[in-house]
C-alpha cells in the first residue's frame, strides 16, 4: 500500500512550510513536476495513472503557490526543485522553448510519463 505525504513525514502534512520551505517529502523516488498549468495537469494525471509518487509541483508564478495540482501541493518556483530532496523531474510545460530552457538549466534526473493505457497503432512504424 502506498503512503501518503502526511505518513511520510510522520503525520505532520508537512509540504512547504515555512520551516521546511520547498522541501520534499521522504521516500524512495519522489517526483516533482515542474509547471502548474493545464499541461502539468495532464502530467501529474499521467503519473498517478502510473502509481508514481508525485509530491510536489513548482510554479515560477507565486499565485499558484499553496495551490494543488490534483491534489499535489505547489510549493515553489522552478529553480527551487534541485534543492527540494525530490529525486526526480517532470516538466509539465507545453511550450517547447520553456521546457528545453528548464531542462538544461535544472540539475535533477528527469523521469519519464507514458500513460499506462496508451497505445501506437500496428500501423505506425517506430
Amino acid at each position: 500500500m502506498r503512503r501518503n505525504s502526511t505518513e511520510r513525514n510522520g503525520g505532520s502534512g508537512c509540504r512547504g512550510c515555512a520551516t521546511h520551505k520547498y522541501s520534499c517529502p521522504v521516500g524512495s523516488e519522489r517526483i516533482a513536476v515542474l509547471g502548474a498549468g493545464g499541461h502539468a495537469m495532464v502530467v501529474v494525471a499521467t503519473l498517478q495513472a502510473c502509481g508514481r509518487d508525485v509530491v510536489a509541483v513548482f510554479d515560477d508564478a507565486e499565485d499558484r503557490w499553496g495551490g494543488t495540482v490534483l491534489g499535489v501541493p505547489v510549493i515553489g518556483p522552478v529553480e527551487a526543485v534541485a534543492s527540494s530532496g525530490c529525486t526526480h523531474g517532470v516538466i509539465g510545460i507545453g511550450d517547447n522553448r520553456s521546457r528545453q530552457r528548464i531542462s538544461h538549466a535544472v540539475d535533477i534526473e528527469w523521469a519519464t510519463a507514458v500513460h499506462p493505457t496508451s497505445w501506437i497503432h500496428p500501423t505506425v512504424p517506430i
